[in-house]
């Protein structure tokens, strides 16, 4: 790798100074991102520790004992590490029978319509 000699990217956190915030640092993942940047773009009414968990979700490596990124953390992230870690144990896959009186069909479409319309709003979406 070319880029081993050059100085920005030698340091022990590279092009990043401590404590810029996880909000600086280029990662690359799929949807969890993608959603995020709609959320954001379409100036959504979710406070920061939602759009941080939405961002993060996938993330593992951040809620994980002694976990990559802390020096890059700011205090903000930092303190939103343990909300981070209950959502990811909340969404983790798990195959689970509805119960009868889940939501379903039509209703399930209105019901996530007005969490659509509470926090995106009823215009168009940018994508």
């Amino acid at each position: 790798n070319p880029d081993r000699r050059r100085r920005a990217y030698s340091s022990a956190l590279g092009i990043y100074t401590a404590g810029c915030g996880l909000r600086n640092v280029y990662m690359s993942w799929g949807a969890p991102e993608y959603l995020y940047m709609l959320l954001v773009l379409n100036q959504t009414d979710l406070p920061e520790e939602a759009l941080f968990m939405i961002r993060y979700q996938r993330c593992l490596a951040l809620t994980r004992p002694g976990g990559a990124y802390r020096q890059l953390m700011s205090e903000m992230d930092k303190s939103l590490l343990p909300l981070l870690a209950a959502f990811q144990g909340l969404i983790a896959y798990k195959r689970v029978q509805l119960p009868s009186e889940a939501l379903q069909g039509d209703q399930l479409i209105t019901y996530y319509d007005k969490l659509i319309a509470q926090y995106l709003g009823e215009e168009k979406l940018f994508w």
